[in-house]
């Protein structure tokens, strides 16, 4: 037995890193099907995909095999291990996309929609349909990583451009971070990703940026250092300089009305080098200025007719916040019957609950010139109608504070139990076309639940 790379079959009850096999059976679940899949697979030598998974009690000895992958495959199970915790998660894929990219693959949708359980599966899949035992390579695996990324197409990390070039992309890329990398800057990597079939009428090309970061010194023990197998009674403690890489993906999309640009994450840290990117590649100056901030057509059926209300000499305080319930128990209704709301694995049951607990109340209004303040803001304990019942004078109307003001900067605070009836509440804001977290952020079980809400019916 040898190992495809060259290397000769090594012992692996001698040879094999403990360590490392420790490791990669903690990454595979210690499920001895997953770990002879894995096996298989860099051998070169696999069942059908659904056997392992199909027929998963039938294999053992999981030490056994996670020493036979480690000691004959050091480089490629450590590899395996760092997509499977940094590339390969529900943080960073969609996994309809993974599915209909192995589907393409021959992995039929049996088996990796219903009998793989886990997103370690979902790349010991991949690996089934992409891996090369010859070259230890997986052609296409960037490009399925591309095709899946999880971008945050409808919420605020969105903007909307009329003009984007894409006319050799990859070329103006690749020339860019070479004159980039000229100068004194940190070192950058782009990998451009061309997704549009030949036949498309849209474009779409994904960027996954790499960027150094400044060198940041982390506590180790010296056993680390030295590689000490055995550990000392009091170990001590240096510091290893190291410099980190962050990232940053973002998708170009041709649209109907112009291109949208959306990132996998808040582009906040990015926006100097964004900038000047943009600035060089595209010819647009400052590219996450408001004003291109792409706004989300199910927020504004719930802001539309509630400004409306505000404007309207003949509405109450009572007509503004009616205004908002109507437009959220529509789209809350719409997406608890909508294939969107099975991502967030609750029952459409307790999803409404979660739904139905969503009250306005507040309203916060930037620039407030009616009341020389930078921001008005009321957050009542209870409800905006209970507030407004409290205060009835003209003064406190919610008409009067926004009477002067431009509607992008009046937006609503709105509260709801959004990780269940046992969870602490959280607040979130819908202003200008988006939803926003409140000051104290939101979980991202919250995220997930008002992306449900407010996005699942924008695509």
């Amino acid at each position: 037995m040898s190992d495809s790379s060259g290397g000769e079959y090594v012992d692996p009850q001698g040879d094999a890193d403990k360590g490392v096999v420790e490791n990669l059976l903690d990454a595979l679940g210690s499920q001895p099907h997953r770990v002879r899949h894995l096996y298989d697979i860099l051998q070169g030598d696999t069942k059908a995909p659904g056997d392992y998974y199909e027929n998963s009690g039938s294999f053992d000895n999981v030490w056994r095999w996670g020493s036979h992958v480690v000691g004959l495959y050091p480089d490629r199970a450590v590899e395996f291990m760092n997509r499977a915790d940094a590339e390969f998660t529900h943080y960073n894929l969609r996994k309809n996309e993974v599915v209909n990219f192995l589907a393409e693959e021959g992995i039929s949708r049996h088996v990796s929609e219903e009998l793989a359980s886990s997103w370690t599966e979902l790349l010991l899949l991949t690996y089934h349909a992409l891996y090369d035992p010859e070259t230890g390579e997986l052609p296409r695996y960037n490009l399925l990583r591309a095709t899946a990324r999880l971008f945050k197409h409808r919420s605020k990390h969105a903007y909307r451009y009329q003009e984007i070039d894409l006319e050799n992309i990859e070329g103006r890329v690749s020339d860019f971070v070479r004159s980039y990398n000229k100068g004194n800057n940190r070192p950058l990597s782009i990998n451009c990703y061309r997704l549009d079939e030949d036949d498309a009428e849209e474009e779409e090309v994904v960027l996954d940026l790499y960027q150094e970061s400044v060198r940041v010194a982390q506590p180790i023990f010296d056993i680390r250092l030295d590689e000490t197998e055995n550990n000392p009674l009091e170990p001590n403690i240096q510091y290893d300089s190291t410099y980190s890489i962050k990232t940053l993906s973002l998708s170009i999309q041709e649209t109907d009305d112009g291109y949208v640009v959306a990132f996998s994450k808040s582009p906040d840290n990015w926006d100097t080098f964004l900038d000047t990117f943009f600035g060089e590649l595209f010819c647009v100056s400052e590219p996450l200025a408001d004003s291109y901030r792409k706004r989300t057509e199910s927020v504004e059926r719930v802001l539309e007719p509630a400004l409306d209300r505000l404007t309207d000499e003949d509405s109450s305080d009572e007509d503004v916040i009616d205004a908002i319930d109507g437009p959220i128990e529509e789209l809350a209704e719409e997406a608890t019957s909508s294939e969107a709301a099975e991502s967030l694995d609750v029952e459409s049951e307790e999803l409404a609950e979660i739904f139905d607990s969503i009250d306005v109340v507040g309203i916060t209004v930037e620039r407030a010139e009616e009341t020389l303040t930078d921001t008005f803001r009321v957050s009542s304990t209870a409800t905006l109608r209970d507030w407004t019942k409290r205060n009835v004078s003209e003064e406190d109307s919610l008409k009067r504070v926004v009477e002067d003001a431009d509607e992008k900067w009046v937006g609503f605070i709105l509260r709801g139990n959004l990780r269940g009836e046992d969870s602490q509440p959280e607040e979130f804001v819908l202003q200008n076309g988006i939803w926003k977290a409140g000051q104290g952020g939101v979980s991202d079980e919250a995220t997930e639940v008002l992306n449900t809400l407010f996005e699942s019916h924008d695509r």
